[in-house]
C-alpha cells in the first residue's frame, strides 16, 4: 500500500468534515563514535547533559550542519539543543501540513544520517541506544481547527486517547521501543496534562495558532505517513462521538504514589509479548511488548482489528494471536466479527485469527502476559 497516499485521504476525509490537521515532530537521535575500521560502536560523542552547551556539548556543529543542509532543502528547523542522554540531540520542526511534515520527517533522518557519516560518526535513531540511558523519541505536536472556529481539540484530543492503545502497535515498532517507557520523561500510562511532561499527552502553555498537544509516546522508527494518518482518524472519532476528555493528570507519574496512579481513569495497560512467525517475503520483523490492550478501558485487540479495517483499507494480510486463559474476555467479541475466527483450542488460551489491512504488517503472533 501507498502509505502517503492512505495520508493523503485522511487529510482529505477531515476536510470534508470541516477539520484541518497540521503536525510538528521533535525528534531525538544519538551521535555514537566509530572505530578504526569506521564501524559504529557505542561510545556516546559526548557526555553532555540536557541544555548543555560548548564545548562539553560536542554535537553543537553537526547540528548546525543538518539544519542548515535542511534549510538549503527548503525545510526549516525550529531550534535544536543537546537532550539528556551522552550524545543524545534533538532537532524540532515547526507545525505544517501532515504531508509536508511526514515528508519533512523522512528526509530529516537521511540528512541526520548522511551528515553523521560525513563528521565520521554514527547517527542512531532507534529507541533505546543505551540500556542504561535515555530513549529517543519522536514527540508529535498536534493542532487541528475548525472551518467554523470552533474549539475542535479536546474532543480530537479524547479521540486520540480513545485509541491510542491500538495505534502504539505503529507508533512504537521495536522491541525496545517498550523498554523505553515509563522513564526518562517517556510515558507510562494513558493519560494527559498540561502541567507534566511524564504523561502520554501534553497540551502545552500556548495559545492562538501555537495551541497544541504534544503526543509523547512516538519513536524515530515509526512510519510517520501511518502514524499521522491513525492520529487524524482517531481525531475524528473523538468528533463523531462527541468524546470528552478524561480527568487531567496533573502531576509527575514517576513520583506518584500507588494509590494515585490506582486512580486514573486513564489507566496503564497491560503488555502483549509478540513473537514474528511469517516465513512470507518482505515480512516486517516484530518483537516489541506491544501496549495494546486495557482491562480498565476495555480497549482490545477486536477494536485494533476493527480501526485497521477502517482506516488501512489497500491490502489484506493475516494476524494470529494467543491469548492465553483470555483473562480480558476478547474471544467472544472476536468470535462475532466477520474477519476473526477462533482457529484452534490450546490447553493455555485460545488461538485466534483476524484480518489487518496494511503494508506494515504481514502476520504476528503472540500471548498476553
Amino acid at each position: 500500500a501507498d502509505c502517503r497516499a492512505l495520508l493523503r485521504q485522511a487529510v482529505a476525509d477531515a476536510e470534508q468534515m470541516g477539520i484541518s490537521f497540521s503536525f510538528g515532530t521533535e525528534m531525538e537521535f544519538y551521535l555514537f563514535r566509530r572505530d578504526d575500521n569506521g564501524e559504529p560502536t557505542r561510545i556516546p560523542y559526548d557526555n553532555a547533559g540536557y541544555m548543555d552547551i560548548a564545548p562539553e556539548d560536542k554535537g553543537e556543529n553537526v547540528r548546525r550542519e543538518i539544519c542548515l543542509t535542511l534549510e538549503q532543502m527548503g525545510i526549516r528547523p525550529e531550534c535544536s539543543h543537546h537532550e539528556q542522554g551522552p550524545g543524545q540531540n534533538e532537532i524540532d520542526f515547526r507545525y505544517s501540513d501532515p504531508l509536508t511534515a511526514a515528508d519533512n520527517a523522512v528526509t530529516f533522518r537521511a540528512v541526520v544520517n548522511s551528515v553523521a557519516v560525513r563528521n565520521g560518526l554514527a547517527a542512531d535513531f532507534s529507541p533505546k541506544p543505551l540500556a542504561d540511558k535515555p530513549g529517543n523519541g519522536m514527540h508529535i505536536n498536534i493542532s487541528a481547527k475548525s472551518r467554523d472556529g470552533e474549539d475542535v481539540m479536546p474532543r480530537i484530543i479524547a479521540g486520540i486517547l480513545s485509541h491510542v492503545a491500538e495505534m502504539t502497535v505503529f507508533l512504537n515498532t521495536r522491541e525496545e521501543s517498550y523498554h523505553r517507557f515509563g522513564s526518562s520523561k517517556a510515558p507510562r500510562y494513558i493519560s494527559w496534562s498540561s502541567e507534566n511532561r511524564s504523561q502520554l499527552i501534553r497540551i502545552p502553555a500556548a495559545v492562538g495558532e501555537y495551541r497544541r498537544a504534544e503526543l509523547r509516546s512516538a519513536d524515530p522508527m515509526t512510519n510517520p505517513y501511518i502514524a499521522y494518518t491513525l492520529l487524524i482518524y482517531a481525531g475524528m472519532y473523538g468528533l463523531e462521538h462527541d468524546l470528552q476528555l478524561c480527568p487531567a493528570s496533573d502531576f509527575n507519574v514517576y513520583t506518584a504514589p500507588a494509590e494515585v496512579l490506582d486512580g486514573l481513569d486513564c489507566a496503564d495497560i497491560p503488555r502483549l509479548t509478540v513473537y514474528n512467525k511469517c516465513d512470507k517475503p518482505n515480512t516486517l520483523s516484530f518483537d516489541p511488548d506491544i501496549l495494546l490492550t486495557s482491562a480498565k478501558t476495555g480497549y482490545g485487540l477486536d477494536k485494533l482489528l476493527q480501526k485497521l479495517d477502517e482506516v488501512l483499507s489497500d491490502r489484506v494480510h493475516t494476524i494470529r494471536v494467543l491469548l492465553p486463559y483470555d483473562k480480558l474476555g476478547l474471544a467472544a467479541p472476536m468470535r462475532e466479527r466477520g474477519s476473526v475466527q477462533v482457529e484452534e483450542y490450546r490447553e493455555d488460551g485460545l488461538y485466534l485469527e483476524g484480518i489487518v489491512k496494511t503494508e506494515d504488517l504481514h502476520c504476528f503472533e503472540g500471548y498476553l502476559v
